[in-house]
């Protein structure tokens, strides 16, 4: 025993010697005065920590210019203390990042411990910058050089001396208050309008005109805008507050103005925009200075505060929605010319707008006066009942199962758990003898699928292998119709397109009773936001609520699923509770989300449409002497069936 002590004792002694020399060496080597400073896990942090800017990259820091090289993403920490260069920050005043490196994480020069930062290289290989990345930061002029796809929320949020900012046509995607708080931005530089007007900026902040004001293409000064040739959409936010820009003029490919394009914008006094059939909340509003605007005569959608307080004379809208304060402060609007398909004219659209009243007004409504009466308005439009309008139109004929008109067929739980209620079906497209219905509310909220990988990821699937597809035509189906009503759903090929924005592949078709819209129908069938928007059901709130601990908000909009991949195929697209469409999507595991189902229901039995195709068989035989061909004959038996002719004037 004595012996076996002994060597035991003599092994720890010598392991006691080596972690003492190793000590000595590794307070040597850090003692050692150097003027650069080189590291995988380095500076002064301890080594127990272990912190690295990533597997492969390595730093200098000479001079104050912290150079960053290496390949692939660096490490995401979360807060800036844990980079190796943490502690020799005050230090830093310049940050050189390497071509190779492909992210800039979340925080790495955040909050706000990098006051002494004043300039940042970025390379072309970075295609994401992380949220508050350089958050109160001491940064003066920016450059987003081109690869670079994402800015993260709040990426620059309160960076007091930042004074230019240059956006590379790469840009996709600027998050939520990227630029709030940056008040002492004078310029915003872009080289390729087609690029900036499709960013998806994340809020009014997200922008940096919301400061800068001040918008240059390619080092000149803009004060005309000519949007090119196959744009369509002018994003929301896109020249928010911009005061440089005096004159828009927009190809006919355009058709739709998001939410805060152009407000505030102080110098805009002409705008041509031919095209445009939707204008978004607040697209216009505050633009002191707008009095000249051509607009679509199939104009249908103007957003809330979508013109407010500007100095326009006249505006022409043949159908659809106005929305809450559309003109609120228009003071020399004298003359809307209003069609009789407008259907919604929204809490206060017309208020202030005095000078619709006689003398000066001289309005135009397309339909009877009884129709306008019948127009569902707000409170705060009184002086629509004073204003000079013309009653040009005339009563017509009804057409059955027109688009967005309401029809009810099945039923199920709405009110409450108990009671099931008819389901209400808003009609978006007739087809023959079918057309394609959607619930007008979210009946309730369910996974698009639950399903998950070995790393508890949501899987990547397809619509015709999904969970959702499987309980909408089973539990859903049986739940929600008896069987009379089942003899009027079709089942139909259901196909998933590409995403429109990212390609991200669609997937196989499958035969549906019940099914989920697309990204391209909710587009093409609702005509705006404002349309595409859907309220929960209070079963739908409440069994969410139950089940998950979360659910669809009690009042406006919420969220409901689209069949379409998002981003990836992880990910479904949605709608957003402000009707808006979301391409990059959310995970197909997320609980907070709607569904909204829809169906092609038949209109005519099959016996009715073999009647209407055998008169009109016999009317081609005995007035042409000869058998229909198939677009005649389908021609006229629709047009029968819906009643758009009738067979005395066939």
């Amino acid at each position: 025993i004595i012996g076996i002590v002994k060597v035991e004792g003599e092994k720890y002694m010598k392991l006691i010697k080596l972690l003492l020399c190793t000590f000595v060496l590794t307070v040597s080597i850090f003692s050692m005065p150097s003027t650069a400073v080189e590291a995988k896990v380095g500076g002064n942090v301890k080594v127990s920590q272990l912190p690295t800017a990533g597997p492969n990259i390595t730093w200098t820091l000479n001079n104050g210019t912290l150079t960053i090289s290496g390949s692939g993403e660096m490490s995401e920490y979360y807060s800036p203390q844990h980079y190796p260069w943490y502690d020799k920050r005050a230090s830093i005043n310049r940050v050189v990042i390497n071509s190779g490196i492909t992210n800039i994480p979340t925080y790495i020069f955040g909050n706000g411990a990098y006051p002494n930062l004043t300039s940042v290289s970025i390379p072309g290989t970075v295609k994401k910058i992380g949220s508050f990345a350089f958050h109160a930061s001491g940064l003066k002029e920016v450059v987003i050089p081109n690869g670079v796809e994402t800015l993260d929320e709040s990426v620059f949020i309160n960076c007091p001396n930042l004074t230019k900012v240059t956006i590379a046509p790469s840009v996709k995607a600027i998050g939520i208050s990227a630029f709030e708080g940056c008040g002492n931005l004078q310029q915003v530089h872009i080289q390729d309008l087609r690029a900036w007007v499709n960013i998806k900026f994340g809020s009014f902040y997200s922008n940096p005109l919301e400061k800068g004001k001040k918008l240059y293409l390619n080092g000149s000064l803009v004060t005309r805008v000519d949007i090119p040739a196959g744009v369509t959409k002018i994003a929301d936010f896109a020249f928010v507050n911009c005061d440089s820009i005096q004159v828009v003029n927009m190809p006919a490919s355009v058709t739709e103005i998001g939410n805060h394009s152009f407000q505030n914008a102080a110098g805009l006094h002409t705008v041509n925009a031919g095209g445009v059939t939707s204008v978004g909340s607040y697209g216009f509003g505050g633009s002191g200075q707008l009095r000249n605007v051509t607009l679509s005569p199939n104009l249908s959608y103007i957003g809330e505060y979508g013109f407010a307080y500007t100095p326009i004379s006249s505006i022409a809208i043949k159908r659809g929605i106005i929305d809450d304060y559309a003109f609120i402060g228009c003071g020399l609007l004298t003359t809307v010319n209003m069609g009789a398909g407008v259907n919604y004219i929204g809490q206060g659209a017309f208020e202030n707008c005095a000078a619709l009243l006689p003398p000066h007004g001289k309005s135009v409504y397309t339909g009877t006066q009884a129709q306008f009466n019948a127009i569902p308005k707000e409170t705060g439009n009184d002086i629509l009942n004073r204003a000079a309008f013309t009653y040009t139109g005339r009563e017509a004929a009804a057409t059955p199962y027109k688009a967005k008109e309401t029809i009810k067929l099945g039923s199920y739980y709405q009110s409450n758990s108990t009671t099931k209620e008819p389901i209400e079906w808003i009609v978006l497209k007739r087809e023959g003898r079918y057309a394609l219905v959607v619930s007008k509310y979210i009946l309730y909220v369910d996974r698009f699928n639950n399903s998950y990988d070995l790393y508890n990821y949501p899987t990547t699937t397809d619509w015709a292998n999904t969970t959702m597809r499987e309980k909408l035509n089973t539990t859903f189906y049986n739940e929600a119709f008896s069987a009379e009503d089942k003899k009027k759903i079709a089942q139909r090929s259901i196909s998933i397109s590409n995403n429109t924005r990212f390609g991200t592949a669609g997937g196989s078709a499958s035969n549906d009773h019940v099914f989920l819209l697309s990204e391209e129908e909710v587009k093409n069938y609702f005509e705006n936001d404002m349309e595409r928007k859907a309220e929960a059901t209070q079963y739908a709130i409440k069994k969410a609520r139950s089940e998950y601990g979360e659910g669809p908000n009690e009042k406006g909009g919420s969220y409901y699923w689209l069949r379409n991949s998002g981003l990836t195929k992880m990910n479904k697209q949605y709608v957003h509770n402000s009707g808006m469409v979301d391409e990059i999507g959310m995970a197909t595991t997320n609980t907070i989300t709607g569904v909204r189902p829809a169906l092609w229901i038949e209109l005519y039995s099959a016996e009715t449409v073999s009647k209407v195709e055998e008169f009109v068989t016999r009317l081609y035989q005995l007035c042409l002497n000869r058998n229909p061909d198939a677009n005649g004959k389908a021609y006229w038996v629709n047009s029968l069936l819906n009643k758009e002719i009738t067979a005395a004037g066939a």
